[in-house]
């Protein structure tokens, strides 16, 4: 883990009661800790707490959890120091100044989906960075000139905190903001294999994944994956205002996103040096399909954005995209394989992609073709 300090402009309203009271309930969760009660209780007990009007759940977790991780230090803390601690028993430094000492720094907790952290957001467009503890109050924390690497550092953070692939968390007192995260997400994956790719096919109701590992002129499957989103793209009867169309219109924007992010991780897992999708160009109905296929390939297929948000985190991470032409995939696939539908066609066009344009080989469109056993014995 990494924290990068950054000294903030100007003043926040309430700060100092957002400090107060954070600080009371860690406090009082330490001390509950001390006393051995379960950290489910001590949730609990907090929620009863007065004057903390200004502490809302997620805080009083990050509160309870930093109290928690006090207490596993496994010493006797004096809050606010020892040091200052005597000071006040000779009366060197005023009741005031001591209880200023004791205030901690408002924390919150990274979150990956919730943009990174639930409270806090990088803003560099405006250089700064954006405090919203809720609804109702926004404040702008302005940053000064940083230095130009530093910057480029929090660019990329800024970047994968809007593509919701990384936790920040966050820590604030009345001088400075203290970004914290896993320094490991800013750089590209290390042993990146060349000759184990991902192939992915992609129709409106289905994404195929496959992870193929090549040894000469052979492969081996050693991962498929089908994505059925099909119930999202069911037709509601509604219009397109109506709240169901309006809510599963979002969350299939939503998962077709976190499927992206998924095959990545897959690919960290996997070491995956290649990915390989198809080259798509789906000209409007003229065919006369019908109404429902129509739908489905112009309306309902999120192809572009799953595509466009693939490729941008394959540059963060240092992961080849490549397009390959899908001609008689599925055919292809479903004949020499025994997954479904979509996964047959993924492994295809890994094949292709990987003997066509990493290796390059422009006479390996086409496989070697071999059908698969079940349809050679099929007649019988």
């Amino acid at each position: 883990m990494k924290t990068i300090k950054i000294p903030y402009i100007g003043t926040i309203d309430n700060l100092l009661d957002y400090r107060k009271q954070f600080s009371n309930v860690v406090r009082y969760s330490y001390n509950r800790f001390i006393d051995n009660q379960s950290k489910k209780d001590i949730r609990n007990d907090v929620k009863l707490l007065n004057n903390i009007e200004l502490m809302n759940s997620w805080l009083l977790y990050c509160a309870v959890d930093e109290a928690e991780r006090l207490y596993k230090i496994g010493e006797n803390i004096i809050f606010g120091g020892k040091s200052n601690f005597i000071q006040r028993l000779k009366n060197k430094i005023t009741k005031e100044q001591f209880q200023e000492k004791r205030l901690m720094k408002l924390y919150s907790i990274g979150e990956k989906n919730a943009f990174g952290n639930r409270f806090f957001r990088l803003d560099l467009k405006h250089d700064s960075v954006v405090f919203q503890p809720d609804r109702y109050n926004r404040i702008s924390l302005s940053i000064p000139k940083l230095k130009s690497k530093l910057y480029k550092e929090l660019y990329k953070l800024e970047e994968l905190q809007n593509e919701k692939l990384i936790p920040i968390t966050y820590q604030l007192d009345d001088k400075y903001i203290y970004i914290t995260y896993d320094y490991l997400e800013l750089k590209p994956i290390k042993d990146l294999k060349q000759n184990r790719v991902l192939g992915i096919d992609l129709n409106p109701n289905n994404i195929g994944v496959s992870i193929l590992d090549f040894k000469d002129d052979k492969y081996e499957v050693i991962k498929a994956i089908n994505y059925d989103i099909s119930k999202l793209t069911v037709k509601s009867g509604k219009s397109s205002q109506d709240k169901e169309s309006v809510y599963l219109t979002n969350k299939l924007k939503h998962e077709t996103i976190e499927i992206t992010n998924n095959i990545i991780d897959l690919c960290k897992s996997y070491h995956v040096g290649n990915i390989i999708v198809e080259q798509l160009d789906i000209p409007n109905n003229d065919r006369g399909l019908g109404i429902n296929f129509n739908r489905l390939v112009n309306n309902k297929w999120l192809k572009n954005l799953f595509q466009q948000q693939l490729e941008k985190r394959c540059k963060m991470f240092g992961i080849n995209f490549k397009k390959v032409l899908p001609y008689y995939t599925s055919y292809i696939g479903n004949l020499q394989h025994d997954y479904i539908d979509a996964v047959n066609s993924s492994i295809e066009i890994a094949r292709r992609g990987y003997e066509t344009l990493v290796i390059k080989q422009k006479n390996r469109f086409y496989p070697e073709f071999k059908l698969k056993e079940s349809l050679i014995h099929r007649w019988k």
